[in-house]
């Protein structure tokens, strides 16, 4: 410490300004370094969290339809059996005339996913009496 010290009084007082300047200078520098490291490591975080929950949404859809299509027709306007989704997921399937005619044997298919209340996927599909 008393070298440190001896090496700081044998500077000029210019010289400890500039050395003073360059200190706050590298520790602003560091400083704004974390900071943006912090904010990416926020961001990823954050997106890895939305990515799973569409990978799991996709996933209960996916699902979804292959049980209903497993399932017998029923006349159009009937319910099909729902899958149980995942805890904090609510699933919806519809199913919808899709011509006027009702006794053709095509129905559409809607299925939504919701996630904390907000919906996050919806998909529609053609399903035909064969």
């Amino acid at each position: 410490m008393a070298k440190l010290r001896g090496m700081w009084a044998a500077l000029r007082s210019e010289q400890r300004g500039a050395l003073l300047a360059e200190i706050v200078m590298v520790i602003a520098t560091f400083t704004l370094l974390g900071t943006g490291v912090l904010a990416g490591l926020q961001t990823a975080y954050r997106t890895k969290g939305q990515v799973e929950v569409v990978a799991t949404t996709e996933n209960i859809i996916r699902n979804q339809l292959a049980y209903v299509f497993e399932q017998a027709y029923a006349s159009p306007r009937a319910d099909y059996l729902d899958i149980t989704p995942p805890t904090g997921f609510t699933l919806t399937t519809d199913i919808l005339t899709y011509s006027t005619t009702s006794t053709d044997g095509i129905e559409r298919v809607r299925i939504s996913v919701a996630y904390a209340g907000a919906t996050v996927r919806t998909y529609e599909t053609v399903r035909v009496n064969q």
